[in-house]
């Protein structure tokens, strides 16, 4: 039996990083508000835990944005807006399961969501 010690074992890094603002302007009658954000991901790890070599890597870029318009009045309040949602995904995982049968097991997925919606609220004092 031979045994391999490499000097990047367990290597774990990280590059994270997000971005977002809030952003008002007031047009007298109401306010516009709009909000946007970006966060990037990535990660890439090695471990050769118990004699197993395990490998992942994953990257992920999430956009999101809402927009609104709201007025507060003393007898209406209204507010109609819109969110927006992006996340994808690349994730790449490799585990060397027996390294003498060479038997291994590989994943590759490419994981996406994106999602909308549309909201709106109104209140009305007596």
């Amino acid at each position: 039996a031979q045994i391999l010690l490499r000097s990047d074992d367990n290597r774990l890094e990280r590059d994270l990083w997000s971005i977002g603002a809030e952003l008002n302007w007031d047009f007298g009658f109401a306010t516009f508000t709009l909000i946007p954000s970006y966060r990037h991901m990535k990660l890439d790890s090695v471990s050769y835990d118990g004699g197993l070599r395990l490998q992942y890597e994953e990257t992920s870029k999430q956009t999101s944005i809402e927009a609104r318009i709201a007025h507060d009045g003393p007898t209406l309040k209204w507010l109609v807006g819109a969110f927006y949602f992006d996340n994808d995904r690349d994730v790449y995982n490799f585990i060397d399961s027996n390294p003498i049968s060479q038997r291994s097991l590989q994943v590759f997925p490419n994981i996406g969501s994106e999602s909308y919606a549309i909201f709106a609220d109104g209140t009305y004092s007596l």
